[in-house]
């Protein structure tokens, strides 16, 4: 007796087993698909619960509940294009004196750069004056020097001579 209750415990042992594993891989699939099908009603339709035509949205009015602020906003936006219209004209009015000084500025410059040539060139043809007049004395003392010497040779008419320069004879 004991080897037959000993396989009726053994059968219904592995019976047992056999059917909590059978228990534990439905209980997982059945979790498995409820997950995807949780997964796939999230994107499917989010107003599911609003009726057709009726929509869920929150506007901002614009003026029309806060008449007193809108109309200190206009007035406020009348005076900065007012002042903007200001700013303008000085801008303007400054552009022009500013072009006005330039102008007035380089007829300056052109004045004082042409007396600056007048003089330049007056200075230079004094100096040009005095050279001549240098040149001329040095000719007269050189002149006079040989003379005096007797470079000169005034019955001769060779260049040579002339200048002090003794010839090759």
């Amino acid at each position: 007796m004991s080897k037959k209750l000993s396989k009726v415990l053994f059968l219904t042992a592995a019976a047992g087993a056999a059917a909590a594993t059978a228990y534990y891989f439905l209980k997982k699939k059945d979790s498995e698909s409820g997950k995807q099908d949780e997964g796939s009603d999230d994107y499917d339709d989010l107003n599911d619960d609003l009726e057709e035509g009726e929509t869920v949205r929150n506007y901002v009015p614009l003026g029309k509940d806060h008449p007193e602020e809108a109309a200190k906003c206009e007035e406020s936006c009348k005076e900065a294009a007012k002042e903007a219209a200001e700013c303008k004209e000085a801008c303007k009015e400054a552009a022009a004196e500013c072009e006005e000084a330039c102008k007035e500025a380089a007829a300056e410059c052109e004045e004082a750069c042409k007396e600056a040539a007048a003089e330049c060139e007056e200075a230079c043809k004094e100096a040009a004056a005095e050279c001549e007049e240098a040149a001329a004395e040095c000719e007269e003392a050189a002149a006079k020097e040989a003379g005096e010497e007797g470079y000169l040779d005034e019955d001769e008419d060779d260049e040579d001579d002339a200048v002090g320069i003794p010839s090759e004879e």
